[in-house]
């Protein structure tokens, strides 16, 4: 994958942050082994805010009845009778009060596909916040409440933050602008760990590839969407059925399945705007933008869930 941010102030930075997280809680046997079929996600219309924390519970049948939001006075309380619910988000009590938590800075994937079948990398990044939940003391730093009441906030224990441990180890994405956590997902990327590397039992696919991105075309954006595009690159000797595949960025809303065949050495650039697809181009048909033109992740996942190819553009 390519990598942005290789100065040496930045490593400083990523180390200072590395330390933060205290990067040795990864461990490669949770969950990587598992022999699950994955199926991805269907295409989701995209906003033109997209919200990294949108999603509801992954979890099926949850019950939102009887939770509150919590308000910003409870802010670092410790938590109590907490059950993990999936990669990124928690029930807890506080003060007496129950509460749905949804971990800020930090995107897991999905614990269930479409089929309702857990996945290999949403059990992985569930059972790694599960054993970081159980290493001391949880407390919670409120950030806001989100449109479907949910607190949103980041959970330290023992000083160290969830976010920042979770995305050190490769369990799942870095949302937002915060710098150093994206230099410890880039970090995590450059090592292969969790979602980066050989995972699920299967091995890592590295035929395609992202070619050259171009996130911000002459203009405005907006009115020039069929010139802002992302390339995908058949480097391999043989076709590559790209069925399951997906690109994506950082958020839930822009994650869009592939299909088709790409023949070797063959490129297929995929386009924001509206037009007829071919073999060389896909239009998404979106209306608004799809990448940002800085701070932006562009991912290629394989049906597996491992993320094959990246750019952090910054």
């Amino acid at each position: 994958g390519a990598e942005v941010c290789s100065n040496a102030a930045r490593g400083v930075a990523l180390a200072l942050a590395l330390a933060l997280a205290g990067c040795g809680f990864f461990d490669e046997t949770i969950s990587d082994s598992v022999d699950t079929d994955l199926d991805q996600a269907p295409s989701e219309t995209a906003s033109p805010t997209p919200d990294p924390a949108d999603a509801g519970s992954s979890e099926r049948g949850s019950p939102d009845a009887g939770f509150v939001s919590v308000p910003e006075v409870l802010a670092g309380e410790v938590l109590s009778d907490v059950r993990v619910v999936d990669g990124d988000s928690l029930e807890a009590t506080l003060d007496g009060v129950k509460v749905k938590i949804r971990i800020q800075g930090y995107n897991a994937p999905e614990l269930y596909d479409d089929s309702n079948q857990k996945t290999c990398p949403g059990r992985a990044a569930h059972e790694a916040l599960r054993l970081f939940m159980a290493e001391g003391e949880p407390s919670l730093v409120v950030g806001e409440i989100d449109r479907y009441g949910r607190t949103l906030g980041d959970v330290v224990v023992d000083g160290r933050s969830a976010s920042d441990v979770l995305v050190a180890d490769g369990r799942g994405l870095a949302t937002g602008a915060d710098e150093l956590r994206r230099l410890l997902m880039q970090d995590a990327a450059e090592r292969g760990f969790g979602i980066w590397g050989q995972g699920c039992g299967r091995p890592l696919t590295t035929d395609l590839a992202i070619g050259e991105v171009q996130v911000n075309p002459a203009g405005n954006d907006r009115y020039n969407l069929t010139e802002e595009w992302v390339e995908i690159v058949n480097k391999g000797s043989a076709p590559v059925d790209l069925a399951g595949w997906t690109l994506r960025d950082d958020t839930t809303g822009h994650r869009f399945v592939l299909s088709g065949v790409l023949d070797p050495g063959q490129v297929l650039t995929v386009r924001s705007g509206s037009g007829t697809s071919t073999t060389q181009d896909r239009y998404l048909g979106e209306s608004y933008p799809v990448w940002s033109n800085d701070q932006e992740t562009v991912l290629l996942i394989d049906p597996s869930g491992v993320h094959t190819d990246w750019r952090f553009l910054s």
